[in-house]
């Protein structure tokens, strides 16, 4: 339970994203903005997957954090996802 991570900018639609995905024990991932326990906020990409038993029972879930890189918001601006960008395409002839 990483309810003691959010704040006021972390968007409710990925915590509804994450919820929704346990309650269907589906694999779910989501970049949201946490809150270190300073109150600094810093962007958290969160993996979350089922674990089933041979009879393919969900028995518990296994989940994955890793602190991301970004802009983050300013104090009062309103809860968003994270900003994505489309990654740079390849340089066409690079050479080491």
């Amino acid at each position: 339970n990483c309810r003691f991570l959010q704040g006021p900018g972390t968007d409710p639609r990925s915590v509804d994203k994450i919820r929704k995905g346990v309650a269907e024990g589906v694999d779910t991932s989501v970049c949201l903005l946490n809150y270190k326990a300073d109150g600094t906020p810093f962007w958290n990409q969160l993996f979350v997957a089922p674990l089933r038993d041979i009879n393919k029972r969900v028995v518990n879930y296994v989940g994955v954090q890793i602190p991301v890189a970004g802009p983050l918001p300013q104090p009062g601006d309103p809860p968003k996802p994270y900003p994505l960008k489309q990654a740079p395409a390849p340089a066409a002839d690079a050479k080491k």
